[in-house]
Formats: structure tokens, C-alpha cells, sequence
């Protein structure tokens, strides 16, 4: 599939959010606080409580994405 754009902020090891940046899923977000998982779209009243094995697009588990650590696995 195509690739989907998304920013990712971190906050200390148990906090993340990510930012889907696609015009077709601009809005929505994941937030992760310690083993909470929340996506927030827009227009919905309530956050969604989703499971760590929950996948985006593709194979990679939310888990997966972010345990990534670009910064500190990478030399830029």
C-alpha cells in the first residue's frame, strides 16, 4: 500500500502520541499512556480504547511503531 504519513512526540518512556498526517485521516490521533492505548478522531465524543496489538495500516502493530527510537537508535 501507499505510505502513510505520521509525526510521533514523545514524552519520557510512557507517553506517545502520534499524528496521522494523511488528508484522509488528518485529525485523528493515537495517544499512549503507560499500557493505554486511545485513538482520537475527530467529531467522536469519546476517545476509543484500543488494544497494543491494534494494526494501522499494514503488518506493524501499534507496539511496534512505537517502540521505535529513531533518535536514539540513529546517528542523524
Amino acid at each position: 500500500g501507499a505510505p502513510m504519513p505520521v509525526e510521533i512526540f514523545r514524552s519520557g518512556p510512557g507517553r506517545t502520541l502520534l499524528r496521522f498526517l494523511a488528508a484522509k485521516e488528518r485529525g485523528k490521533f493515537l495517544l499512549r499512556r503507560e499500557a493505554d492505548l486511545w485513538l482520537i478522531a475527530p467529531g467522536a465524543k469519546k476517545p476509543v480504547k484500543l488494544g497494543p496489538s491494534h494494526r494501522i495500516y499494514g503488518a506493524a502493530t501499534i507496539d511496534v511503531l512505537f517502540s521505535l527510537r529513531l533518535a536514539a537508535d540513529y546517528e542523524v
